[in-house]
């Protein structure tokens, strides 16, 4: 039986520099580690559902109080102004945003990257990557070594200078990647070696030790 079709991501990658980034320094700036809880939490429930998510900022400021827990998250007017700093300054887009709609352009590179091997995915609702920006992505994805996973993608790097990834990111929705099977192979090669480099010892010991056998004989 086939597998279901998966829309969303399993995991989605999360840089080392994320919280040096200038949009999340503000939300910290302004709101504290609530801040940026805030906008990681959303990115989960974006990338589960795919690149975009419907839903007007007060459901999503209520639902967050739920998985947050009332005992820790502040009130719903608080959790949307909390959003809606993110949407000002860039972390999601701001018009999109403005009628429920959660995306931005960092988004939906990580989502191109981390299924561009699935097949009958389709880029039209709310799409904001250009021509040029799909050509770019998509000339990488030649570039970078492939592995035969089903429905999944091979690790990669993007970089990001709209939105919250950075630098080096690595896709994430992988059974394997190529790095570890070019360390696995590596590891394989040095196994080999050091029991060859053994049984060479082995029989030049034992070489050695007719030659001594042999001379005492001859004495």
């Amino acid at each position: 039986m086939a597998r279901p079709f998966k829309m969303g991501l399993q995991y989605f990658p999360l840089d080392v520099n994320f919280f040096e980034d200038e949009k999340i320094t503000d939300l910290n700036l302004m709101y504290g580690v609530m801040g940026e809880m805030v906008y990681i939490r959303l990115l989960t429930m974006i990338y589960a559902h795919g690149y975009y998510l419907e839903m007007t900022t007060e459901q999503a400021a209520k639902t967050l109080i739920k998985s947050i827990g009332n005992a820790w998250a502040p009130s719903v007017n608080d959790i949307e102004k909390i959003i809606l700093r993110a949407g000002f300054n860039g972390l999601f887009d701001k018009e999109l945003l403005s009628v429920g709609v959660f995306t931005s352009k960092a988004i939906q590179r990580q989502f191109t990257l981390s299924t561009r091997r699935r097949r009958g995915i389709e880029h039209q609702k709310y799409w904001l990557l250009d021509q040029n920006t799909m050509l770019e992505l998509n000339n990488f994805y030649k570039k970078t070594p492939q592995v035969n996973v089903d429905n999944n993608s091979s690790s990669t790097a993007v970089i990001d200078n709209d939105n919250h990834t950075s630098n080096e990111v690595i896709d994430s929705n992988n059974d394997t990647s190529t790095k570890v099977i070019e360390y696995k192979s590596t590891q394989k090669e040095k196994e080999k070696k050091k029991k060859e480099i053994k049984r060479i010892k082995r029989i030049k010991g034992y070489i050695h030790f007719l030659i001594i056998i042999t001379s005492q004989k001859q004495l």
